[in-house]
């Protein structure tokens, strides 16, 4: 998961986005990036691929990487391409599974 992590950081930085919307469903993982405040979709991921994601951003985080259903919020240093950035991350238990949202600033 540490690999497609950093991957997920690598194209929120080279896209410029703020922000980054993980939607888990049975099915798969909707992806979104907004960028200029602007919400773009990429092509749904695979759970296999997308759950040691959100794991590892909430172990990072010292959260719960178990509970699926709280709120739960986090906020540490990442550094990509010789560039910080404060990540805050905020992830709630919704209807449809858990949707999780990385914030970089």
């Amino acid at each position: 998961g540490f690999v497609t992590a950093k991957e997920l950081i690598a194209e929120m930085h080279e896209k410029r986005a703020d922000l980054a919307m993980l939607d888990y469903n049975a099915a798969g993982v909707k992806v979104r990036y907004q960028i200029d405040g602007v919400w773009h979709a990429l092509p749904p991921k695979e759970r296999t691929e997308y759950d040691p994601v959100m794991a590892v951003l909430k172990k990072l985080g010292n959260l719960n990487d178990a509970d699926r259903r709280s709120r739960q919020e986090a906020n540490y240093e990442v550094e990509y391409s010789g560039v910080k950035y404060n990540l805050k991350l905020t992830t709630q238990g919704v209807e449809t599974g858990e949707r999780g949202v990385v914030t970089l600033t």
